[in-house]
């Protein structure tokens, strides 16, 4: 049975979340641009999505899930931009 949740506590719950995906924004924009190896970073960012989508797919853990989310933003707002 999933939990339930607040309003509000969703709402925290989204803040790592989004620092998290900013962080790993920042810090793969950087690696592509130092490295000069654009595409091989390109290619990186969809597995991580994937690996995400995979363990929310693979498990009915709440946490593991939540974690899952967190890589799957990170990759998705670097696809995006």
């Amino acid at each position: 049975m999933s939990p339930s949740f607040e309003s509000l506590q969703v709402n925290y719950l989204t803040i790592p979340v989004y620092v998290v995906a900013c962080i790993f924004l920042g810090a793969v924009t950087w690696l592509s641009d130092r490295l000069g190896k654009r595409a091989h970073v390109a290619i990186f960012v969809p597995m991580v999505v994937i690996t995400g989508y995979a363990i929310v797919i693979g498990t009915d853990n709440v946490g593991a899930g939540y974690f899952a989310m967190i890589l799957c933003s990170g990759g998705q707002y670097l696809i995006i931009k």
